[in-house]
């Protein structure tokens, strides 16, 4: 299975990983995980998403279930 990671800063980390605030959006920075967002065909593949707190080092992973991009913003739902 694929994955892609993230650090999250403390105060989206606690809404993130509670649920509140299913999403995450994210700047395309030319790497290896976004090239793994733009080829993923989420209806035919799983492809998990850890989200790291960058302060505590505590992580969440969750299945994601929408990608939409806008210019080189990747908005990730879960």
């Amino acid at each position: 299975m694929k994955g892609v990671n993230f650090k999250s800063l403390p105060e989206f980390f606690i809404k993130e990983k509670s649920g509140i605030k299913n999403n995450t959006v994210r700047k395309d920075d030319g790497g290896d995980r976004f090239e793994k967002l733009k080829e993923i065909d989420l209806s035919q593949e799983i492809l998990f998403l850890r989200i790291t707190n960058s302060e505590t080092g505590e992580y969440f992973e969750r299945i994601i279930r929408d990608v939409s991009v806008y210019g080189k913003l990747f908005i990730l739902t879960w």
